[in-house]
């Protein structure tokens, strides 16, 4: 049985959305309405775009990965690099923009 923890990391990563995100963290997502948006990868000097986002959706967790330097993840990933901050920072972040209680008891 998941913890509440680990059910409200879950539906956050689903309530997410991943090009809103990386807009909101400064990013300029470019082809926002294609299968695959891109946009310059904000992990190396980057000139044209090579960081492409996998929005997800459904029960998918949204990704993105970079085919220059190979940084992937999903929306934690992506809030944890660009903040450079631990995981329950991020999923802290996160829960705070889309206004999602986020469980303070469980520490792990």
């Amino acid at each position: 049985m998941k913890s509440e923890r680990d059910r409200v990391v879950e539906e956050l990563a689903q309530l997410a959305d991943l090009l809103a995100l990386a807009e909101e963290l400064g990013m300029r997502v470019l082809a926002r309405g294609s299968r695959q948006p891109k946009a310059l990868c904000p992990f190396h000097d980057d000139r044209t775009p090579s960081l492409v986002f996998y929005p997800g959706g459904g029960t998918t967790r949204g990704q993105f990965h970079c085919y220059a330097c190979g940084a992937h993840g999903d929306v934690y990933g992506l809030v944890m690099k660009l903040h450079n901050c631990d995981f329950r920072s991020a999923a802290e972040w996160l829960a705070a923009r889309l206004q999602v209680p986020f469980p303070q008891g469980d520490r792990s």
